[in-house]
């Protein structure tokens, strides 16, 4: 809980020398609106960033290989997520009630994405209403009902460089 509820924190580099960000290390700070994650972190843990309202664009860098439980929820502002790490599945609520996520980009490692509702009652985006692009920069995984009443636009995977339009989010 390092910076917990800082009121006027507004910005954060995490250099590539951390290597985990502990849960609730800045959660609350509702005034961060810049994040620079650098590649060398591994592991972000659950509650991280939870409630950073401010936040607009989250960049995971390649080196992540786990994002916990409700890392990044309740990040209301946000609205651009591209995961680069090496993350094969996503946790219960990682970006729920980003409620102004618009684009999501999802690694090639990602192999599924589960929908935790029997367990947790939520979903990785669970309460995200407002995305309209999905991303896959690998195969398209299994993703069992977490996108079911969130994406309003495109489920994309990359061919030779060109994003093509894969699924229909109305039918899966």
């Amino acid at each position: 809980r390092a910076f917990s509820s800082c009121r006027n924190l507004k910005s954060v580099s995490i250099p590539s020398s951390v290597k985990i960000i502990e849960s609730c290390a800045f959660d609350e700070c509702r005034k961060l609106e810049s994040l620079n994650l650098s590649d060398g972190i591994e592991v972000v843990e659950y509650d991280a960033f939870y409630s950073c309202s401010s936040l607009r664009e989250l960049y995971i860098p390649p080196s992540v290989t786990s994002l916990g439980n409700q890392a990044f929820a309740n990040c209301t502002a946000l609205v651009n997520v591209v995961i680069d790490g090496k993350i094969e599945s996503l946790e219960a609520g990682t970006f729920a009630n980003c409620s102004n996520l618009k684009s999501v980009t999802l690694p090639e490692s990602l192999g599924a994405l589960r929908d935790y509702s029997s367990e947790y009652s939520y979903h990785p985006f669970y309460m995200c209403n407002r995305i309209e692009d999905v991303y896959f920069k690998g195969g398209v995984p299994s993703f069992d009902g977490t996108f079911s009443g969130n994406a309003q636009g495109h489920f994309l995977q990359k061919h030779a460089n060109e994003w093509m339009s894969v699924i229909d989010p109305v039918t899966k």
